[in-house]
C-alpha cells in the first residue's frame, strides 16, 4: 500500500432502513466514519434508462485493509454519494479496492 496515494477524504455512511407511518419503505444515512482514500476511474458505460441515455461510471476507492467498510455502506466523495458494488481484498498490498457506482436519489 502506497500511503502517498491516499490523498482524498471520504465519508462512509451506514444505510438504515425505515418505515413511515404510511408503510413506505425508505432509508436514511447514519454517519459511520471518515478516512483517506485513493480514487481512480474504473470504467464508463452507456445505458438507456426510461428512454434516456445515461453515462454511469464506476470509481475505484483504495483504502487500507483495516477500514471497516461493509457492502451495504454508502460512500460520500466530491459531494456525491456512491454505493458499493464489490470490494476485493488484497492481503499482499494490505488494501481494499472498493468498486462503487453513483447513487441517484
Amino acid at each position: 500500500m502506497f500511503a502517498g496515494r491516499l490523498k482524498e477524504k471520504i465519508n462512509v455512511y451506514r444505510k438504515k432502513d425505515i418505515t413511515s407511518e404510511y408503510g413506505d419503505q425508505a432509508f436514511e444515512l447514519e454517519y459511520k466514519l471518515s478516512t483517506r482514500a485513493g480514487i481512480s476511474f474504473a470504467n464508463e458505460t452507456r445505458q438507456v434508462s426510461n428512454e434516456q441515455l445515461q453515462f454511469p461510471y464506476t470509481l475505484k476507492f483504495y483504502v487500507r485493509f483495516y477500514v471497516p467498510i461493509e457492502d451495504d455502506d454508502i460512500i460520500e466523495w466530491d459531494n456525491k454519494k456512491w454505493y458499493i458494488v464489490e470490494q476485493p481484498f488484497d492481503r499482499e498490498k494490505q488494501e481494499k479496492t472498493i468498486y462503487a457506482a453513483e447513487l441517484h436519489e
